[in-house]
């Protein structure tokens, strides 16, 4: 190349839908090193593709696949010690200490433009910004992976501590059923016995009313009995002593009706025996005086007017 600004010439399949983002492809047809290599001489079109390289091919996804792919071909090999420099001999870094270390400006040679310079620098800053991306969505997959996990086993944690109370509460409330069944069962066998010992003071209550009352009738009726012995005995006595105080009476006064003369003023009525008789008395028998009675007169109603 010269100096005179004349833009170098790159590959047809270089140029083809260039843009300043790396674009990976798989294909190694383009990126081919021509017969010179052997020579150790390149020409201008093949010096320019050979720095655009990292763009059209795998090279930029890692700095030990580029190392890898370099041992396969004797002819590459001699070209990567010819352009390889001390930055590419290092460890690999991660894509945040590239991004914290200086800019490591690679070895090129005086013939190349500014242009190249540039792209040969923005290809490398964007692989490390495309590494920075990468790691930062792998770091973040891994913290959402990591709550994701979290998350199942806090769920898988209440669901356990959900199913242990459930299954305390269901014990819980077993118990406190067989509890209330056996109070119930209690309380209906307390109820029983009282419902029992309430016939049987019942029971006993009537029956000693029933003897209580059959002992009073009984008593009753023997007192009745009595009673009425008595009075038929005592009846008999008065009927004996009227009979004999009538008989003694009335020997008495037959033997008196014997002994007294009949005198005018000696009375025959047993009325009075101390006046005479009566000289007049009316022969027509006495009779009440009958009475008319008021006769209650009824209205008379004609039976048409009903």
């Amino acid at each position: 190349m010269s100096g005179g600004g004349i833009m170098p010439k790159c590959p047809a399949s270089a140029c083809k839908g260039f843009s300043s983002t790396p674009v990976k492809t798989r294909q190694r047809a383009d990126f081919q090193v021509s017969e010179g290599l052997d020579d150790g001489v390149l020409s201008d079109d093949e010096d320019t593709f050979s720095l655009l390289s990292p763009i059209y091919h795998d090279s930029f996804d890692s700095d030990e696949e580029e190392l890898g792919s370099t041992q396969a071909s004797p002819r590459h090999d001699k070209y990567s010690r010819q352009c390889t420099s001390p930055a590419r001999s290092e460890l690999p870094k991660t894509p945040s200490e590239r991004m914290s270390s200086p800019a490591v400006h690679p070895a090129v040679s005086p013939s190349h433009s500014a242009w190249e310079v540039w792209l040969l620098n923005k290809t490398k800053e964007d692989r490390l910004k495309l590494e920075k991306k990468v790691e930062e969505e792998s770091l973040l997959k891994e913290k959402q992976e990591m709550q994701q996990r979290e998350r199942e086993l806090k769920k898988t944690i209440a669901e356990e501590k959900i199913l242990g109370w459930l299954k305390v509460k269901r014990e819980q409330e077993r118990q406190e059923q067989l509890q209330k069944q056996k109070k119930e069962k209690e309380e209906m066998q307390r109820q029983q016995e009282k419902q029992r010992d309430i016939n049987q003071k019942a029971q006993q209550k009537y029956k000693d009313w029933l003897q209580k009352k059959n002992q009073e009738r009984a008593e009753k009726e023997k007192k009745e009995k009595e009673e009425a012995s008595m009075k038929e005995k005592l009846e008999r006595e008065r009927r004996r002593s009227a009979e004999e105080k009538f008989k003694e009476w009335l020997t008495q006064a037959k033997e008196k009706s014997r002994a007294s003369p009949a005198l005018p003023s000696y009375p025959t009525s047993p009325y009075d025996k101390s006046y005479p008789a009566p000289s007049f008395y009316n022969p027509i028998p006495w009779k009440p005086i009958h009475c008319v009675k008021a006769e209650v007169l009824h209205p008379i109603i004609n039976p048409k007017q009903r």
